[in-house]
């Protein structure tokens, strides 16, 4: 992928977590208001990994900017390691969440015959989906920062 791609490539990624995390928020806020609790926790968990991608994407931009600066030029350190590993688990423990509590709710909903309504566990398990895209997207992104520089787990020293 040629510079350009990949600036613009980063910068979507960065537009679409930022309304990822706002809409995720504002979704808290706005199913309590509708006394749909469980839709709007996980709209917020939803948002909060957005966040997270958009921060991870930000450093991965910057980083990309200033590559030709000699002063920017470093060797990741092993907390830099450790944070990349502790996201992508961090993504992983997500994904399985928002998978479980897809399957839980739909289930729910289905055996339960719910009108499609705000406070239905058909919305929840939208929530849930969208939980489970941001962090799959998180433990995707993280992961191949790992692996991008070359952190090995036979090779760093990080004791697990």
């Amino acid at each position: 992928m040629d510079e350009a791609k990949h600036l613009r490539f980063l910068r979507i990624r960065m537009a679409f977590s930022l309304i990822g995390a706002f809409v995720g928020i504002s979704v808290l806020f706005s199913f309590l208001g509708l006394d749909a609790t469980q839709a709007g926790i996980w709209g917020f968990i939803s948002g909060i990994y957005a966040i997270i991608v958009f921060l991870l994407t930000w450093y991965q931009y910057r980083k990309f900017i200033r590559r030709h600066e000699p002063e920017q030029r470093f060797k990741p350190s092993n907390f830099q390691k450790l944070l990349m590993l502790s996201l992508t688990i961090i993504g992983i423990i997500g994904s399985a969440a928002g998978f479980s509590g897809m399957i839980f709710y739909l289930i729910i909903g289905g055996i339960n015959h719910e009108p499609c309504d705000t406070t239905s566990s058909w919305v929840v398990s939208v929530w849930t989906f969208m939980t489970l895209k941001w962090a799959f997207v998180l433990t995707y992104v993280a992961w191949k920062q790992y692996l991008k520089n070359n952190f090995l787990l036979s090779q760093t020293s990080i004791n697990l």
